[in-house]
């Protein structure tokens, strides 16, 4: 096929295959823009059923206009080959983007969110998807969703199928298992006959994955992951996710995989207004980029805590073994380490970057099991205390901007960053040592940090080492400044 035309359409190269089809992606040489062709096999185009199924995805994706819903331009058949021509998507499905790996909470609720608002308009409309999955979610590198493959949709109206044209013979059969297995609801694992809800369980499941990096049922072969369907309950995210897991979405989650169909969300609308609920909740510094009007955003994967935090949290939970005083932690380093440090004594407890740590033999430990780590005072030693101003304006660095990269949400992630913007009374007390030309982490920016410190009332101390730059401190100018440590600490009644 690569290489040959169908029409219109020149066949460029492979991108799938599935038992209902193979995808192409092709280019219209009379307009010139990029789209996807979907082939119905050979072996298949003999049994009708299966040619009315490769119709129905047409004709009922193509009845949707929505701008979460692929959208369908063409449906023909030249020289006995059947196809589908519909919308290139640039981008990711959801089963490659996580890959594995769970996904951040914003980008896990965009999708879910965007998701659910396509299949309030098909059902709206009277149709049910009945094969919702990670791969028939795709994702642009913006974060937009478009839903994909409508092959095992269903119109419920009996009077719309007629009115529209669209063939309404039934493509499953009644006692026989459809769609896939890991995301079909309970009803389709018995071969039930289905309605909304089974998309809603479908899309729990999809949500599910999304949070934790795998499916919440699981087995060797389809039986045995139709049978966990049936008759298992998904692990809590607590334990199956890193950091705090707002209550709220374990109950949300709950309802939505709920086995029993009367129990669940009746319709996909109410789900979508809850997870909308949870994000109002939580607040754009929670879940950077993303409030409750389904803007996408880009999509990324969960960031694990700083290794200082793991630390802290691994030292608070083995503080007995060890015969140590959690109340008496000190945090401190030097440059990038003195901004970590600055930073994990800083930000409040279950911030958005606060996550669960690993400990022996790679296994995850539930941080709400563990006390809250105190820090008694923190240390800094020439660390930024301005992150966003090394982006842009005079301060500007090209080592802030590579840390960064190319990420959307750059600026708002590097003011989440910076400690001048996480002053609050009640901060562990805070002694920085900083050379005054410091043309690297900007001695200004410290100067800012201690006059924020000293308004909020927050027991601190700015150490200036005259002439100097970036470190590099002589005998003399180590010894100001840990003199002026161990008279700090003896102050806050740590020595």
């Amino acid at each position: 096929m690569i290489g040959s035309t169908l029409g219109n359409y020149k066949i460029l190269e492979k991108l799938g295959e599935g038992g209902q089809g193979t995808v192409y992606k092709a280019v219209d040489s009379k307009l010139g823009r990029t789209l996807v062709i979907k082939v119905l096999p050979a072996e298949l185009t003999a049994r009708e059923a299966n040619l009315k199924r490769f119709e129905r995805e047409a004709r009922l994706a193509s009845a949707l206009d929505h701008p979460n819903i692929c959208i369908i331009f063409d449906l023909n058949e030249i020289n006995g080959i059947h196809f589908i021509s519909m919308q290139y998507i640039e981008g990711k499905n959801v089963r490659q983007l996580v890959n594995g790996r769970p996904l951040s909470l914003e980008s896990a609720l965009s999708i879910a969110l965007q998701t659910a608002d396509a299949l309030a308009a098909a059902h709206a409309r009277g149709i049910i998807h009945r094969d919702i999955k990670a791969g028939n979610v795709m994702v642009t590198p913006g974060g937009q969703v478009k839903v994909l493959d409508f092959g095992l949709a269903k119109l419920l109206d009996e009077e719309a199928a007629r009115t529209s044209g669209i063939h309404h013979t039934e493509i499953t059969e009644v006692g026989v298992p459809y769609g896939t297995a890991t995301y079909a609801a309970p009803e389709q694992a018995r071969g039930d006959r289905v309605d909304s809800r089974a998309d809603i369980f479908s899309t729990g499941v999809l949500l599910y994955e999304m949070l934790t990096g795998t499916w919440p049922f699981q087995g060797k072969t389809a039986v045995e992951v139709r049978h966990a369907v049936l008759n298992d309950e998904p692990a809590p995210l607590s334990k199956m996710r890193p950091g705090r897991v707002p209550a709220k979405l374990q109950a949300v989650l709950d309802k939505a995989l709920a086995k029993d169909p009367r129990n669940r969300y009746q319709k996909i609308s109410h789900f979508a207004n809850d997870l909308r609920e949870i994000i109002r909740e939580l607040g754009t510094d929670s879940l950077p980029g993303l409030d409750e009007s389904t803007t996408p955003v880009a999509p990324k994967h969960l960031k694990q805590e700083s290794p200082v935090t793991r630390a802290l949290r691994w030292l608070t939970f083995h503080s007995k073994d060890y015969s140590l005083d959690p109340t008496r932690f000190v945090l401190t380093g030097t440059s990038a380490g003195g901004h970590l440090s600055l930073i994990t004594g800083m930000l409040p407890a279950g911030n958005v970057f606060d996550r669960q740590c690993v400990i022996e033999g790679g296994d995850r430990w539930n941080t709400a099991n563990v006390p809250e780590p105190k820090v008694a005072a923190i240390i800094n030693w020439f660390g930024i205390s301005d992150v966003a101003e090394l982006l842009d304006g005079p301060n500007a660095k090209n080592y802030a901007r590579e840390w960064f990269g190319s990420m959307s949400n750059a600026e708002q992630l590097a003011k989440q960053l910076s400690p001048v913007n996480n002053v609050r009374p009640g901060l562990p007390p805070i002694i920085t040592i900083h050379g005054e030309n410091d043309d690297v982490a900007p001695y200004s920016g410290s100067v800012r940090l201690h006059a924020l410190l000293d308004k909020a009332k927050v027991p601190n101390e700015l150490v200036t080492i005259r002439g100097r730059k970036h470190g590099g401190f002589n005998r003399e100018e180590m010894l100001q400044g840990y003199t002026a440590i161990r008279a700090f600490l003896r102050k806050q009644g740590l020595l």
